[in-house]
């Protein structure tokens, strides 16, 4: 039973990973047609309103305004989840700047006078 509570086995993702193209789409300067968005599959529907119920605040917030369509009520939801979102440049920004300080702390210790009995050709087999 141990392993059905691992915390590898936690396959929801985000809300920001599952919504990332639905929120670039849902920008004028993508120009995607309205037809051609993510909103629109109703497999991606289905599992964003399963998500959405699961980790979003709003799902169950009663509202005043009525949706005739399941794509409309997504644009809605996913231009909510950009408002709460970092805009996607700070994060990528924020995430280069911690790869480059792990990338510096590895070279660092490859450079340590320890690291030199794991290198290839020493002999330590």
């Amino acid at each position: 039973m141990e392993v059905c509570k691992s915390d590898s086995r936690g396959y929801m993702p985000t809300l920001e990973e599952f919504f990332e193209e639905a929120i670039e789409q849902a920008d004028p300067e993508s120009m995607i047609e309205k037809e051609y968005k993510v909103v629109n599959n109703p497999n991606y529907g289905w599992r964003a309103l399963r998500l959405l119920a699961r980790r979003s605040p709003h799902f169950f917030q009663p509202t005043k305004q009525q949706f005739k369509s399941l794509p409309e009520y997504l644009e809605n939801m996913v231009l909510k989840l950009a408002k709460e979102s970092p805009p996607p440049s700070e994060e990528r920004k924020t995430g280069e700047g911690e790869d480059e300080e792990d990338n510096d702390a590895v070279l660092k210790g490859n450079e340590s006078p320890d690291a030199g009995g794991d290198q290839p050709g020493t002999g330590g087999k």
